[in-house]
């Protein structure tokens, strides 16, 4: 250091003991200040860094989802329907919470309906689009007639066309799965969703893609057996090499449609049970992708296609599974 630096800093202390000593009260009033707006200025610069870092850290950990299917391994396909715009909220970003903390990709059916007035779901679904696959379920969610019950291969057209422009604001993803309201669709849909590069129709048969179990008994208004989801579960990965779980977020409600807490207990001991026996979380989309990859001239919109025909196309491989 020059030796004139030396000589300047001395001098400053030397005015500050000077001014200290004859206006002490000054001097620590200023010194406190000078204080404060340090502490203010280093308290910003630690949390900005911490949240930069934790933006990125939440990313890389969010990011989990990994399509390549092994096909030694059983899998299993959540699948949660009747997602939308407030509609009970905090209960289904809580059960999603609960699958991204154990790393658990799914498929979401989503009803685009005033997506555009809640920035909470678009904001939470586009921040962790990478380990959920978007389906297409209801498109006004109307409760008093299946939706694509009788509609033409034009009218069917033009809703998908609405329910694609919705989800920009989430996801440019091209979209596979069409999950049915009410599970009911037309042949005219079937057209539709055809001409817009839809992969799969999900609902309630025994073709390849349908559901496999649900959670709720809608006749009876109670939780499914835990025993009779696991069994069916099994059953279908036997058959068919994996299984679809069909959810909703009403399944976990009371009677004002609050969480219910025992309900939800269930919940979380179904997601236990099926790590514990060493099922394989994937999508719909990533699953169609595999067996695409392998088997390409197979047409899923074939209702015929189900898990018997399927397999005895394929019973060399069938036999060489090793679980």
């Amino acid at each position: 250091m020059p030796n004139w630096w030396g000589t300047f800093i001395f001098h400053v202390i030397v005015i500050i003991v000077n001014r200290i000593i004859k206006k002490p009260i000054h001097a620590l009033i200023i010194l406190l200040v000078i204080v404060f707006f340090a502490s203010q200025i280093t308290l910003l610069a630690k949390n900005s860094v911490k949240e930069n870092n934790f933006s990125v850290l939440k990313k890389i950990h969010m990011c989990f989802n990994d399509w390549k299917i092994n096909p030694n391994k059983k899998y299993v396909i959540l699948r949660i329907d009747d997602i939308q715009a407030s509609y009970l909220r905090d209960v289904w970003i809580k059960m999603m919470d609960d699958w991204f903390k154990r790393k658990i990709p799914f498929t979401l059916g989503l009803i685009p309906m005033n997506l555009d007035t809640d920035n909470i779901i678009i904001d939470y679904l586009k921040s962790n689009k990478c380990n959920l696959e978007i389906a297409l379920h209801w498109f006004n969610n109307r409760q008093d007639f299946p939706e694509f019950k009788d509609l033409s291969a034009s009218e069917a057209s033009i809703k998908l066309d609405a329910w694609l422009e919705q989800i920009k604001s989430i996801t440019d993803d091209n979209i596979t799965t069409f999950i049915p309201p009410d599970n009911v669709y037309s042949t005219g849909t079937i057209d539709a969703t055809k001409s817009k590069n839809f992969k799969i129709i999900s609902w309630e048969w025994k073709s390849y893609f349908d559901y496999t179990v649900s959670t709720y008994l809608f006749d009876k208004k109670k939780v499914n057996d835990m025993n009779t989801i696991l069994d069916l579960t099994s059953k279908s990965v036997i058959e068919k090499w994996f299984a679809i779980i069909m959810l909703h977020p009403q399944d976990y409600v009371n009677d004002i449609w609050v969480l219910d807490e025992v309900k939800y207990a269930k919940y979380i001991e179904l997601i236990e049970k099926l790590e514990q026996e060493w099922y394989t979380f994937t999508t719909m989309k990533d699953y169609y992708n595999h067996l695409k990859s392998e088997w390409s001239k197979i047409d899923f919109f074939d209702r015929t296609i189900n898990a018997d025909k399927f397999n005895n196309l394929n019973i060399e491989i069938v036999n060489n599974r090793k679980w």
